[in-house]
């Protein structure tokens, strides 16, 4: 019975993606670049690449709605402490820098070249367990406005490359480029 109901679906969605004339859904990944952020009591200044994934749904050529998940890359921080000179900490492995966001885009079509613009929310994790000084870890937690400028060129009906800025307003303010690619269906 659960086999007859999965095929059914399944028909039914491949049939309705080949009936429609444009792409409903799409899914990308791209790389960014360092991006700098700040908590308390530590300037956090990300010295590599990290990635995004991103799910969108477009209910019209011109909106689409995003969830994404970033890894803002591995950490470099300078750690300081009132009345005491700052010390330099690089220990990629006890840091993480990770967001989630929820956004909506405005899409200009104009052929091959899309130029969009997104505004949204999100929401970013910083947590330090620092292995080098002796310290308690800190988990901190952020949320903030997120921006978005950039544009799609699309290399067919079902791929694009992406080229953005993303500036996120948590943890002091930061930005990352980005370059990626989506597949829409």
């Amino acid at each position: 019975m659960l086999k007859s109901i999965l095929t059914t679906a399944l028909f039914a969605t491949s049939a309705a993606a080949i009936a429609q004339d444009r792409a409903l859904w799409s899914i990308g990944i791209a790389a960014t670049s360092e991006v700098n952020l700040l908590a308390t009591d530590y300037v956090i200044s990300s010295k590599s690449q990290g990635y995004k994934a991103h799910a969108a749904w477009h209910p019209s050529e011109a909106w689409r709605v995003e969830l994404a998940y970033n890894n803002f890359g591995d950490i470099d921080h300078l750690h300081c402490v009132r009345n005491r000179p700052c010390t330099f900490i690089h220990d990629p492995r006890s840091t993480e820098q990770l967001g989630v966001s929820a956004r909506a885009a405005y899409v200009w079509n104009l052929g091959r070249v899309q130029p969009y613009a997104a505004l949204g929310l999100v929401s970013v994790k910083l947590k330090m367990d620092f292995l080098i000084v002796p310290r308690p870890s800190v988990s901190e937690r952020e949320t903030g406005a997120i921006a978005e400028a950039g544009l799609d060129w699309n290399l067919s009906e079902s791929f694009a490359l992406r080229l953005g800025y993303e500036y996120v307003a948590a943890f002091g303010n930061g930005g990352a480029a980005q370059l990626g690619v989506v597949a829409r269906f």
